[in-house]
């Protein structure tokens, strides 16, 4: 099985070649129906063939050692490769294949192969002994599987937008509001809701005059504006979070500012992951130290 593993991901690499791997390709809810898909199939397996040779080499200690280290390879790797950002069309002879290579196909296929052992421990776990027996080992494991899956997953749904914003003084009005961002591609993006500036100031440093904050005032669909700085962001919607990111520097009163709108649909999974994996550290470390 371990050899079996490393045929399929080095095949990724020529693939890689060939291939222009893009993360909205699997955006939801076609990333959802995948991981339920691979939830059901590891159930299945589990009940039908779990004590079968090739799923006890998945749930091996043996093929995590393998898992880890091939990880650890590819991030070292993966950081030494210059990064560019993936053009919208794939043909495009300056496309670098292994410009990003969180979403290159060698990549993806080892995180799908993380999943899919922590998937078949936590379900072998619960056939065997039942879930209570194994409540710190689900909460471990779990965890890492949720936030695993939601960064994995959720980077189809991540969306990284700009918008400029006109200074105004004047009251929200739904005749000067913007309505639409940009990505990094340039591609317009409609926004559900319209945005105003209706104040902005500068604080600089006494001493040089240097700028040592700045900030605006924001209205979300003429609602009464409200303060927006640098790392303090203001949030329309659950998944949204609105940053600001520069402003007119060429004119000394400026006429724009610069606003990052970031979507993230399953940060929230993401946050419930890491909760449940550091409350099963706890658990184990409670659990331990009464052992001792």
């Amino acid at each position: 099985m371990i050899r079996l593993f490393y045929l399929l991901f080095f095949l990724c690499l020529p693939l890689q070649l060939l291939l222009s791997v893009r993360p909205s390709a699997f955006s939801f809810p076609l990333n959802a129906v995948l991981a339920g898909c691979m939830v059901a199939l590891c159930i299945v397996a589990e009940r039908e063939w779990g004590d079968s040779v090739s799923l006890r080499s998945l749930r091996s200690l043996r093929f995590s050692c393998h898992l880890l280290g091939t990880l650890a390879f590819c991030c070292v790797a993966g950081a030494l490769l210059p990064y560019a950002h993936i053009p919208s069309d794939p043909s495009d002879p300056t496309s670098k294949p292994f410009s990003d290579f969180a979403v290159t196909l060698p990549f993806v296929f080892l995180l799908v192969c993380i999943l899919l052992q922590l998937t078949l421990l936590m379900v072998h776990r619960v056939r065997k002994n039942g879930w209570r027996k194994n409540t710190v080992f689900l909460l471990v494991h779990g965890g890492l599987w949720l936030a695993l899956l939601a960064g994995f997953a959720g980077s189809a749904d991540y969306k990284d937008l700009r918008t400029l914003l006109p200074l105004s003084s004047s009251q929200p009005s739904s005749r000067n509001g913007i309505t639409t961002a940009y990505d990094r591609e340039g591609r317009t993006i409609p926004l559900a809701y319209s945005l105003q500036t209706t104040g902005f100031r500068i604080k600089r440093s006494p001493a040089d005059k240097s700028v040592v904050q700045y900030e605006a005032d924001i209205s979300i669909d003429c609602a009464p504006a409200q303060r927006v700085a640098v790392n303090s962001p203001l949030t329309p919607r659950w998944n949204e979070n609105l940053y600001l990111v520069s402003y007119d520097q060429n004119n000394p009163s400026p006429t724009y500012v610069v606003v990052q709108i970031v979507r993230q649909p399953w940060r929230h999974l993401l946050l419930a992951g890491i909760v449940m994996l550091m409350l099963g550290t706890l658990l184990l470390f409670g659990r331990t130290k009464k052992t001792n």
